[in-house]
């Protein structure tokens, strides 16, 4: 990082006199912060005619910009309790269960058996999330090849015209009405991506925390809402590899989700079939992940 373009990238932050010294700093090969910090003043002073004072003023600004500050527990806590935002699941009984809903900056994880309701209720949460919030994005990962666009559609067209009782075929309104309304732009809000294995997962995830800190397009700028289905079919095969290198993938996939959750005020909502008592035997990878993702909000039996 070269002192020019930093000091004058910070220049909001430094005294508009300060970028008067970068010519002097350079004129003595004085290019980066660590040269400046490093380097004996008093020659510097001497070769570029700058006084010790200002250069040692100079010094400590540059430095304190580059220091840790800490944070106080209450100051974390208050920040966490302004930007935490809960959504609906999709159904009342389980927001109860989990406290309100689906809370941002926490992995909600679904386990059940096979054919159990788990990817129903991905969809249903994915569904809800785009019916209620005019703006907000999904991320939708599948390792099963089961998602549906249409049942998408039906659960937000049901909602939409039928927000608290189910619609009654009968009635001639809801139906005039049902045909005007289309779900298209609602799914257009969801990007989906095929998932077959921890690698793959990876990439994905690494697309998306580029995208959201780039902010590439819109659907980066909004998106609230990550969806993972079948993480157990995606990371179990890591654990058959010889060695520790599935375990340190795995763990190093749930820190990557547990940093966008956190980072960019995300839900997190995945399902896995091989963990929970009752449901498999491959209790090793429900060890690796929570280890890697330590407050995140598990309902077993969700399904």
């Amino acid at each position: 990082h070269r002192i020019m373009p930093l000091l004058r990238y910070l220049s909001s932050r430094l005294p508009p006199d300060d970028d008067a010294l970068v010519g002097s700093l350079l004129s003595c090969n004085v290019k980066t912060v660590e040269e400046l910090v490093c380097a004996d003043l008093g020659q510097i002073a001497f070769r570029s005619g700058i006084d010790h004072t200002v250069l040692k003023d100079l010094t400590s600004r540059v430095c304190s910009l580059f220091m840790s500050a800490g944070m106080s527990g209450k100051t974390m806590l208050d920040t966490t309790l302004a930007s935490t935002q809960i959504f609906s699941l999709g159904s009342s009984s389980l927001d109860d269960v989990l406290d309100g809903g689906l809370c941002t900056r926490e992995i909600t994880e679904i386990v059940g058996p096979t054919a159990s309701g788990k990817t129903q209720w991905c969809m249903t949460a994915a569904a809800t999330l785009l019916s209620n919030s005019p703006h907000y994005t999904v991320a939708y990962i599948d390792a099963s090849s089961s998602f549906s666009p249409s049942r998408i559609s039906d659960i937000i067209r049901l909602s939409h015209h039928h927000p608290s009782t189910s619609p009654s075929p009968s009635s001639s309104s809801s139906s005039s009405s049902s045909s005007s309304f289309s779900p298209i732009p609602f799914l257009s809000r969801v990007r989906y991506w095929q998932s077959f294995d921890g690698f793959i997962l990876a990439d994905v995830l690494q697309t998306l925390a580029t995208g959201m800190s780039e902010k590439t397009d819109e659907f980066f700028k909004n998106l609230k809402m990550i969806v993972i289905d079948g993480f157990g079919a995606m990371c179990s095969p890591l654990l058959g590899t010889k060695g520790s290198m599935g375990h340190v993938m795995m763990s190093d996939i749930g820190r990557n989700l547990k940093y966008l959750a956190n980072a960019h005020n995300l839900v997190v909502l995945l399902t896995n079939h091989t963990v929970g008592s009752g449901y498999g035997s491959d209790h090793h990878h429900h060890q690796s992940y929570s280890s890697s993702s330590s407050s995140y909000n598990t309902n077993n039996n969700t399904d």
